[in-house]
């Protein structure tokens, strides 16, 4: 790896994103530079056990990017977003996130893993301790729940509530007339999801075990 390869596949990458987007804002271009460098590290480590260069690659893609984008990824914002990589590198279901953002965002497949997204937009929940409903209201903001199955069994899921919520890869805990149950590799969360007849989310609700409550999430 050098810094020209490392400009070219953040170069590459913006150019792709900007065709699908009208204009590309400073947050797109940090998040590219961000999962492009997260992609280029965790392909090395699966492509090589002795992989250790993780610091001085970084290094690189981040130089490239002040370079290539000055104006929306300063000196000071990729010392500001190192610590967040460092963060996503560690998190159990990065590949699986990475997966889906350049498919999504590129239509592009980093393996051949089947994934299908489903999003809704939440206005009330309900809240049940010890089995008792204490609140059933409106929510003053809209929360966007983003479920992301892994696998033609849907094997694995990641979970994600915009705003306060972040992503949550769970392993199928059971299923049982498409109502499905996933445990969080973070054992604090029980995701409970029930599918309709076409395949959509009809019900969903997290459940905290250690403190006996379930909040359930309604369009």
């Amino acid at each position: 790896m050098d810094i020209n390869t490392a400009a070219r596949i953040l170069s590459e990458s913006a150019s792709k994103l900007s065709q699908r987007l009208s204009k590309l804002n400073p947050s797109h271009i940090q998040t590219e530079v961000m999962n492009n460098t997260c992609l280029y590290l965790l392909k090395q480590k699966k492509e090589n056990p002795f992989y250790h260069k993780e610091k001085e690659d970084t290094a690189l893609f981040f130089a490239a990017a002040t370079q290539l984008f000055p104006k929306d990824f300063d000196k000071k914002t990729a010392e500001r977003l190192l610590m967040g990589l460092h963060l996503n590198l560690e998190f159990e279901g990065m590949w699986d996130f990475l997966r889906i953002y350049f498919y999504e965002k590129h239509g592009e497949k980093i393996d051949d893993v089947y994934t299908i997204s489903h999003k809704f937009y939440a206005t009330e929940h309900k809240r049940f301790e010890f089995g008792k409903l204490i609140a059933d209201e409106r929510m003053d903001v809209e929360r966007i729940v983003i479920i992301n199955f892994i696998g033609s069994n849907r094997e694995e899921a990641i979970v994600s509530i915009e705003p306060n919520l972040s992503a949550k890869k769970a392993y199928k805990l059971s299923c049982k007339n498409e109502k499905y149950t996933y445990k969080g590799y973070d054992p604090d969360y029980l995701f409970h999801i029930d599918l309709d007849f076409f395949g959509e989310v009809e019900r969903f609700a997290i459940e905290l075990p250690h403190r006996s409550l379930i909040i359930e999430y309604f369009e």
